[in-house]
């Protein structure tokens, strides 16, 4: 809260004529993306809003964003991303098609091209759901602390959720590989 309270003044008098809100690390949920929204709407800017998909809400984050008057959202052919990826942009087209207009909108070249390209560029440079960015989602935490804890299967569920708890009240923006380490040379977690 303190950080929107400095930004704002800045925004609401810049000539930027649109704003994002990201979801860095997967781990909102629909009832939190009112706020966020709400925050931003009095700076008079364009609102827009960009899902990761850790816990895969990208969809349902983005259907409230809209829903609480959001312009703009943020979606990627077959959820391409880095990690976890990003709401599947085919699935707003569906759900367009299917609620909002069958005759404005059409998903089947989406998925053409999904089927085309994009199953096999899947395959050969990986993205999308897995443990470590799911488990970060749940966490709030930059996905590379569970990925270094999960990569090598050394440490068991509990003991990476216990040290992402910690990380997480440790209020840390970004990933540093330093508190991973120091936390495993403290003893906390043991290798199995």
């Amino acid at each position: 809260d303190k950080d929107f309270e400095q930004i704002l003044p800045s925004i609401k008098t810049s000539s930027l004529k649109y704003i994002y809100f990201a979801d860095s690390y997967g781990s909102l949920l629909p009832s939190e993306i009112p706020k966020f929204i709400d925050i931003l709407r009095p700076t008079g800017k364009l609102i827009g809003f960009h899902p990761h998909n850790n816990m895969q809400l990208g969809f349902s984050n983005s259907l409230a964003a809209i829903e609480h008057g959001v312009d703009m959202v943020d979606g990627t052919v077959f959820g391409m991303g880095r990690g976890a990826g990003n709401m599947p942009l085919e699935t707003m087209i569906a759900y367009c098609q299917k609620s909002v207009n069958k005759k404005k909108y059409n998903v089947i070249p989406i998925l053409q091209l999904i089927n085309r390209y994009f199953l096999k560029l899947v395959k050969d440079h990986p993205w999308g759901y897995d443990l470590p960015y799911m488990i970060s989602g749940v966490y709030g935490v930059h996905p590379n602390y569970a990925k270094s804890l999960t990569d090598g299967g050394n440490y068991g569920i509990e003991d990476i959720s216990a040290v992402l708890k910690i990380i997480n009240r440790m209020n840390l923006t970004g990933f540093n590989k330093d508190i991973i380490i120091q936390i495993i040379q403290s003893g906390f977690i043991r290798s199995r």
